[in-house]
């Protein structure tokens, strides 16, 4: 499993979730406060790692 291959299963994961979301707007506001998490997560992990390499 290369990174990309990974990367294109979260989004289709992440699509499938989003049609099921749209259906549960409760479940939907709940997961905009993780989704915020997890963006923040993952740019101070892109930040980092581009820290690394530099």
């Amino acid at each position: 499993m290369n990174p990309t291959t990974v990367w294109i299963s979260i989004v289709q994961c992440y699509q499938m979730l989003s049609l099921y979301i749209y259906q549960n707007v409760p479940v939907y506001k709940f997961l905009i406060v993780v989704e915020k998490r997890i963006k923040g997560s993952l740019v101070k992990d892109i930040l980092t790692r581009e820290e690394r390499v530099a």
